[in-house]
């Protein structure tokens, strides 16, 4: 049965749609651009430096995907050097002085690599969001999450930091709350968050996806091997649901629900184009604040719900008479 007219707030969307959308803040990292520990500022560590960098971008720019196996891999990351674009050491002041060297790669080099080597560029995934008290309830900082980041940035994600005084309640957050991952959205840009509590020699683990929450318990007495296995963890159970490599196009119907005006409609519409695996969208009907969407995408339509929660503008929404997947929009 066709679903009745869309509302007159919604029909507004031919004139919204000549506009740019809302302008969302992005990550300040590259996907191109990598931090490296160095144990010192020789060529050797630099050369070293450069071919673990492209390692980690190489897996970031193809979606996931492990391209270690492929032909051509091991003489690709050998010459890395050669498609750096710039690079600076940073020092700790120590002393003796710890280094990092941040490394950017050549954009178009990169993505040309990659198609070299058989797999395809895929959407660069957005950053996950470490929320990390300690024992004594303080959030941690950047700098102190360096075994941590490492493992996220190795799994092929960035990482991104919270800030103490902008953050939602944590419990809530903890639980999917619309309302917490709404504003998670709005001030870091992402869907894909980590949050950690520790306890001495344990630590317990929430992971938020696509308004999904998994949750595990670790224990160790190696800080930085608690926090290694936590980014391990966490990358690979994204990695489960957001790295699916595209074996032929599917077309269904997607329900999205919370859509309060004519511009969060632009806005999905705009999310939606934007993803690189979603050939075609058009609107079928709509009813209360959904629409019903016909979708021809490159890869299941639950995964294509996955990557789009991840993003943080939508997350998996409930069940809905006629679609084969569900999204809720987030404000």
């Amino acid at each position: 049965m066709r679903l009745p007219r869309l509302p007159i707030a919604l029909l507004l969307f031919g004139l919204v749609l000549g506009l740019a959308p809302m302008a969302h803040g992005q990550t300040t990292n590259s996907p191109y651009t990598v931090v490296v520990p160095v144990t010192d500022t020789s060529a050797a560590q630099r050369s070293q430096a450069f071919q673990s960098a492209l390692g980690q971008v190489l897996v970031r720019v193809s979606g996931g995907q492990d391209l270690s196996s492929k032909p051509g891999y091991p003489e690709a990351v050998q010459n890395a050097a050669g498609i750096v674009k710039q690079f600076r050491y940073q020092a700790d002041g120590g002393n003796p002085p710890t280094f990092t060297l941040t490394v950017s790669f050549d954009q178009g080099a990169v993505q040309r690599l990659v198609t070299q080597l058989g797999a395809t560029a895929a959407g660069v995934k957005p950053p996950l969001l470490l929320v990390v008290k300690a024992s004594d309830g303080h959030v941690l900082k950047q700098e102190e999450l360096g075994g941590l980041t490492g493992a996220v940035n190795k799994g092929g994600y960035q990482a991104s930091y919270a800030d103490p005084s902008q953050l939602p309640d944590l419990d809530k957050l903890a639980d999917a709350d619309p309302a917490a991952l709404s504003a998670i959205s709005r001030l870091y840009h992402t869907g894909l968050v980590l949050i950690g509590n520790l306890h001495g020699n344990s630590a317990d683990w929430t992971l938020i996806s696509g308004g999904q929450s998994q949750h595990w318990k670790a224990q160790g007495n190696d800080p930085n091997a608690l926090f290694a296995d936590a980014g391990q963890s966490a990358t690979s159970r994204l990695g489960q649901a957001l790295n699916v490599i595209a074996t032929g196009d599917v077309t269904g119907n997607v329900w999205v629900a919370g859509l309060h005006s004519a511009m969060d409609y632009a806005n999905l519409l705009a999310t939606l184009r934007a993803d690189p695996s979603v050939r075609s969208v058009a609107t079928t009907g709509a009813q209360d604040d959904g629409v019903m969407l016909s979708v021809k995408a490159g890869m299941p339509l639950d995964n294509l719900v996955a990557n789009l929660a991840a993003g943080g503008r939508v997350m998996e929404g409930q069940a809905h008479d006629g679609a084969d997947a569900t999204l809720r929009w987030l404000h």
